[in-house]
């Protein structure tokens, strides 16, 4: 096509400098048509949301170990661009005293199932610190743990509104979910309740329209694929205006885009330090864009919920 142009403008006696113009405002336009076919391919295959997150939950703790048992299990092939994992948190025999179970900041949308006893089903919305949750008894819960701006594909209704919260779906204005927990419940493996869930929400999702807005794709991808670029929303202004931006993160993701790129940058840290080689391994803050130490410290601890070091020899130790 650029060789076409340049002909044409030769045979139409351009002059120089109007055909050097034509040819660079030709190859500018291919790479805008480039880009935008990019970011209209990722409106239809969110799938690049899964290629370029891993969040991360930690294992067993030195206080838990022996206790609590959770693992991850793979969602079916049709799910894995919205869902990021089943999981299970099951304590291997009664607890005999409160055991406070951590969770740590990860971006994502979770639903949760108490398969104990049935209380419904929770949905947790993004939470800007770690927190803790209170554990005694005999404890079985069932988690579906969404990817960035993917529950929005299942439930309608403004994601921000739940940041920093844990409530029952029957608070929602969206009832799409109402009958899942109980059809979970009524099973009594892992299999047949990952199964029902499934089922239930590949239903659901041939009823729904799938797109991200072709906006919001590309700050994802921006954020994703840069390890958490938290200057997103002046990047963003390419593309999209800031107050857009917002809108779409508190509705689609739960939260602010500076905020997602905190946590996408912490998250990608955390993935170095447990999966990295030994030297990635090494002052791993320096390489994912922290000013400092000290800066890095800070950030885990809020995110995280403890220190560096003690990440590196809890929860390191048990991979």
């Amino acid at each position: 096509m650029i060789i076409l142009i340049f002909c044409l403008s030769l045979n139409r006696g351009c002059q120089p400098v109007r055909r050097i113009f034509i040819i660079i405002f030709s190859l500018h336009s291919l790479c805008t048509l480039r880009d935008i076919g990019k970011f209209e391919f990722y409106m239809n295959n969110p799938v690049f949301i899964r290629s370029l997150y891993n969040p991360q939950q930690p294992t067993e703790d030195s206080l838990g170990k022996g206790k609590l048992f959770y693992k991850e299990h793979v969602p079916c092939i049709h799910l894995q661009p919205y869902v990021h994992c089943f999981w299970e948190l099951k304590s291997t025999e009664p607890l005999s005293t409160t055991y406070n179970y951590r969770v740590i900041t990860d971006g994502c949308i979770d639903l949760i199932i108490d398969c104990q006893s049935f209380n419904g089903m929770l949905i947790a919305g993004i939470a800007d610190t770690s927190f803790e949750v209170p554990m005694d008894g005999t404890v079985s819960y069932l988690g579906i743990r969404f990817l960035p701006a993917s529950i929005h594909t299942f439930l309608k209704f403004p994601v921000s509104t739940i940041i920093n919260q844990m409530l029952n779906v029957d608070n929602l204005s969206d009832r799409s979910l109402d009958s899942l927990a109980e059809l979970i419940f009524e099973k009594n493996d892992l299999t047949g309740r990952i199964l029902v869930a499934e089922s239930f929400l590949l239903k659901l999702l041939s009823k729904r329209n799938s797109e991200i807005h072709p906006g919001l794709a590309r700050a994802l991808h921006h954020i994703l694929s840069t390890g958490g670029d938290i200057s997103i929303q002046n990047k963003a202004a390419e593309w999209i205006s800031p107050r857009q931006l917002r809108r779409l993160f508190h509705d689609h993701v739960g939260c602010s885009p500076k905020l997602f790129a905190r946590i996408t940058r912490f998250q990608k840290t955390l993935y170095t330090m447990r999966y990295g080689s030994p030297g990635e391994r090494i002052n791993p803050f320096y390489q994912h864009g922290y000013f400092d130490q000290a800066h890095f410290i800070k950030e885990f601890k809020l995110l995280y919920g403890s220190t560096p070091a003690f990440y590196v020899k809890s929860d390191t130790g048990n991979q």
